[in-house]
């Protein structure tokens, strides 16, 4: 049993190499809608892998807008999509704000994790 990323397991999935028992976002994964959510079961978790674009701490506000802009145009292509969902990416392109916040959200929710397991680095 393991825990990895959609893009690398769902063709092996796909081909039957492998089997699916769950994904572990809040919703069932486009590219592999019969598999359930780990929530369906265990209501509440969801573990997420995410992928994002950085720019160097004090861009110009106006090129990051650019850059998402320019994102967000790519990621709704047909061929782009298609090509992605193939992979197992679910990609939203949402905005600079947003991803910030789920950085945000995810820091806090990990590090109260490694605190109250008491992990620490050898």
């Amino acid at each position: 049993m393991s825990f990895g990323t959609l893009p690398g397991l769902a063709p092996f999935v796909k081909t039957g190499r492998l089997r699916a028992l769950a994904v572990s976002g809040a919703q069932r994964a486009a590219s592999l809608p019969a598999v359930p959510t780990v929530a369906e079961s265990l209501p509440g978790f969801e573990v997420l892998t995410w992928y994002g674009l950085f720019a160097p701490a004090g861009t110009p506000r106006e090129i990051i807008a650019r850059l998402h802009g320019e994102t967000v145009k790519a990621l709704a292509s047909p061929d782009v999509k298609q090509r992605l969902t193939a992979q197992g990416f679910d990609a939203d392109g949402n905005t600079p704000d947003e991803f910030t916040a789920i950085i945000r959200r995810d820091l806090a929710r990990w590090r109260k994790v490694i605190s109250e397991a008491k992990i620490r680095v050898e």
